[in-house]
């Protein structure tokens, strides 16, 4: 069972994705409540508010034996809670970025940069296959790009944000 932590944002809606219905696993994604439905579009087979106050005993209903690895698109005061619900010995990947790093005794932590080589976005689209992903998209023309950042700054995005260039 795999924990997305900042599942609904657009690196978390992905992985959720591309987890779920490219490699079959079970997934946990992390989002406000109002993103939960959109979670389960991506494939998600559980969501928790991860301010919930009955965050720990969700876990312990839905994955009594703990998470066999966790992805965090984000760091934050909720993800140590998380992280204690692994698995002995279970890894922590994050992409590079995210702040402050992430540690976790006794689990091996792994950052990343997503590859840039052909080879990269080969195997992607081989795990994508014919496949098309709900992702949620908020556009803003060019001329609003100050708008667009501002959206940003609001925090929360479910999805991406994007530039719409032309019309």
């Amino acid at each position: 069972m795999l924990l997305v932590f900042g599942a609904s944002g657009g690196v978390g809606s992905l992985a959720v994705w591309l987890a779920a219905q490219a490699m079959g696993a079970t997934v946990v994604g992390t989002a406000r409540p109002d993103a939960h439905a959109y979670l389960r579009t991506l494939g998600a087979a559980h969501a928790i508010d991860p301010r919930s106050p009955r965050r720990d005993a969700v876990i312990k209903e839905i994955a009594p034996g703990g998470f066999d690895a966790i992805f965090a698109t984000a760091n934050g005061d909720d993800l140590p809670s998380f992280m204690s619900h692994l698995r002995s010995n279970a890894p922590v990947a994050y992409p590079n970025g995210v702040e402050p790093e992430i540690h976790l005794e006794g689990h091996p932590v792994l950052p990343f940069d997503a590859g840039q080589k052909r080879e990269d976005f080969e195997l992607l689209n081989e795990a994508i296959g014919q496949r098309s992903m709900a992702l949620r998209v908020e556009a803003f023309p060019l001329d609003r790009v100050v708008d667009a950042h501002r959206r940003i700054e609001q925090g929360h995005v479910e999805g991406k944000i994007v530039l719409r260039i032309r019309g």
